[in-house]
């Protein structure tokens, strides 16, 4: 009784598995991009972490 019901609930998670895949598949054709050549893709910098405690080294805040 066992492996049936082991078989049977794999075999449903597979089912599943498939039907979500097959739903969230991309529709249509995909978004163009545009490819203007005097458009320069920039990257932001990663932010800077505040400080929240003075340094070891003194009370200065000027970075070296």
């Amino acid at each position: 009784m066992f492996p049936i019901l082991l078989l049977l609930t794999v075999v449903g998670g597979a089912g599943y598995g498939a039907y979500w895949w097959f739903e969230h598949m991309p529709q249509g054709q995909p978004q163009a991009v545009d490819t203007d050549a005097r458009v320069i893709p920039l990257e932001l910098p990663p932010l800077q972490a505040e400080l929240t405690e003075l340094p070891q080294s003194g009370t200065t805040t000027a970075p070296r």
